[in-house]
């Protein structure tokens, strides 16, 4: 075996095991040397993607569920998540469809109607006081 054969394999086996052990940062840090300087800016961005975590459904239908108004659930969001890709993280969460096309506006209305608009609706269309819209 070659020594070439013998670093090639080593490097592969280091990649693999971080590959194993999901391990973003040494995955990345692979690509910037093998891609080149070049590269080096798309691999940071796809890490800045990577560390986005999934927030859990559960818990955010629970506490969206807890507003009593449309308006105060969409304020919420807003302010809570900042950016589109945050919305669209919570969004992507709760298994809603998402379109490339979709602007804020679209997402939080989407994620409102999902969560507390449904039970909203419900609500007005019964007939009850306090309905909410």
């Amino acid at each position: 075996m070659s020594a070439i054969d013998r670093d090639f394999a080593l490097v592969l086996r280091h990649l693999l095991d971080a590959f194993e052990r999901r391990d973003a940062k040494e995955v990345a840090r692979f690509r910037s040397l093998i891609s080149g300087p070049s590269q080096k800016r798309d691999a940071d961005d796809s890490k800045k993607d990577n560390d986005r975590e999934m927030p859990d459904a559960d818990a955010l239908r629970a506490d969206f569920a807890a507003y009593a108004t449309r308006e105060s659930l969409d304020q919420h969001i807003r302010d809570a998540y900042p950016s589109r890709a945050d919305i669209e993280a919570v969004a992507r969460a709760l298994r809603l469809s998402i379109m490339k096309s979709d602007n804020i506006d679209a997402l939080v209305q989407r994620i409102v109607d999902a969560t507390v608009g449904y039970r909203l609706r419900s609500t007005a269309i019964r007939g009850e006081a306090g309905s909410g819209e």
